[in-house]
Formats: structure tokens, sequence, C-alpha cells
């Protein structure tokens, strides 16, 4: 049993991964608008997160074998506080503490009481 409300607990995850986690992340959700003119729908990125501080770890059971190493793919895992807003098929940008840019399709989340983890899949679209 927790001596602390789940909002608490929240706000005590955000203090610690804002001194824990190295890594910012943005996303974009896939949406459809219609055209004025044309009447046709018009896919739409919508930003949802910008530079929210996070923590990726990236899964070594999640290796697919193969017969070189250009076809081994990775998933991994972002650590989030649990306000973060996640759908399947976001498109997830992790900046990691030494620059480097990577980028990842959501999938299946897992919340916790104090934090939420996001299954992520290397985007090969933009590698």
């Amino acid at each position: 049993m927790s001596l602390l409300t789940p909002a608490e607990e929240n706000a005590l995850f955000n203090t610690l991964s804002d001194l824990t986690f190295d890594d910012t992340c943005n996303s974009w959700r896939r949406s459809t608008d219609k055209d004025p003119v044309t009447k046709e729908d018009v896919p739409q990125l919508s930003q949802v997160l910008e530079d929210r501080k996070c923590g990726l770890d990236r899964d070594p059971s999640a290796l697919q074998r193969g017969e070189n190493i250009q076809k081994v793919e990775y998933d991994a895992i972002l650590h989030i506080d649990t306000e973060a807003d996640f759908a399947p098929g976001d498109k997830v940008e992790v900046t990691l503490a030494n620059g480097a840019v990577e980028i990842y399709i959501a999938g299946e989340q897992m919340p916790y009481a104090d934090h939420l983890e996001v299954q992520l899949t290397r985007d090969r679209k933009v590698a």
C-alpha cells in the first residue's frame, strides 16, 4: 500500500524523471481532415508531445535473428510520465543524451502507477 496518492506519485515520478532521464521525445499522430475544396480526406500529422523528458531502454530480447547484421531490428521501451499521450502507430522521435536522434513507431503501452512504458519499433522508412 502506497503512502502517496496517485497524483503525488506522478509528481514524484516527474521530479525523479527530470533528475534521471537524459533523453527527450516528440511524438506525432496521424489523422485525416477534409479538404474544403475537393472534399477529399487529406492525411495530417499532428504533434502530440514536444521535448518531453524520457528514458529509452533497448530490449535485447526483441532482437530478430537474420542472416546478416543489416537485417537485425530491435525494439525499445520508452519510459515516460503517466500524463504522456500515446496511441499505437504514433511517430516517436527520441533525442538521446549524446544528441543522436532515433525514430520509432509506438506500439502497446503499459501504464504503471508512477510511469508509462511504451513499446517502440524502429521506423525503418527513415533509417
